[in-house]
C-alpha cells in the first residue's frame, strides 16, 4: 500500500510512541512528516529496522526475533520470512540483514547463503515504497485528500476522519 504522509510545520496536540519505545522530538521550526496512512506498516519496519522490543497491552514483540530462512524452498516453505526457526534450516534475523553486511556472517553461513543474504539485503533496503507527501497544506486539506485516497480503498469510519484532523498549534502551552 501507499504511504500518505503529511509534511508540515504544524504540531500536533498528540503524537504517539511506538509501545514503550520513545521517537525523537521535532525540533521547534523544523518540518515533521506525520502518517496518515500505513503507520502499522511503518511502526513495524521502523521496529525491525532498530532492533527494538515493543511492550503493548502487556505483550511483548522483540522484532529481533523475526527472521529470513536462507535455505527457503518455495516447494517445501510456507512463507521466508518467519519468527519460527526449524533446527535443520539457516536464518539471519531481518534486523541482522539491515544492518550488518554478509561479509559478517560469512564464516557461520558459508559463501552461496552470504550471497542469498546480499540479494535480500538488496531487495529490502532498494524497495521503492509508493508514498504521497502532502506538503504546506493545513490539516483540513490533507485529511481531505486522505479521505479521498482511501475511498478507493476501505472506507474511513467518522473517527479515523475525527483522529486524522485533532492537532493543537499550542501542543506546548499550558
Amino acid at each position: 500500500g501507499t504511504f500518505i504522509l503529511w509534511k508540515t510545520k504544524d504540531t500536533l496536540r498528540s503524537v504517539k510512541d511506538i509501545g514503550n519505545h520513545k521517537l525523537p522530538d521535532t525540533p521547534k521550526g523544523d518540518y515533521a512528516q506525520y502518517i496518515l496512512d500505513g503507520q502499522q506498516r511503518i511502526t513495524s519496519l521502523y521496529a525491525i529496522r532498530k532492533g527494538i522490543r515493543i511492550t503493548k497491552d502487556k505483550k511483548e514483540i522483540d522484532y529481533k526475533d523475526i527472521y529470513v530462512n536462507l535455505d527457503y524452498d518455495p516447494l517445501t516453505d510456507e512463507q521466508i520470512v518467519t519468527s519460527q526457526q526449524e533446527e535443520d534450516k539457516i536464518y539471519v534475523s531481518v534486523h541482522d540483514l539491515l544492518t550488518s553486511d554478509a561479509l559478517d556472517f560469512i564464516e557461520d553461513i558459508g559463501k552461496e547463503k552470504a550471497k542469498k543474504f546480499q540479494e535480500y539485503k538488496t531487495n529490502l533496503t532498494t524497495y521503492d515504497f509508493a508514498t504521497i507527501t502532502i506538503k504546506d497544506y493545513p490539516i483540513e486539506i490533507a485529511c481531505d485528500v486522505f479521505a479521498r485516497i482511501n475511498t478507493g480503498g476501505k472506507p474511513l469510519t467518522l473517527f479515523e476522519i475525527m483522529v486524522a484532523m485533532t492537532y493543537d498549534e499550542a501542543r506546548d502551552a499550558p
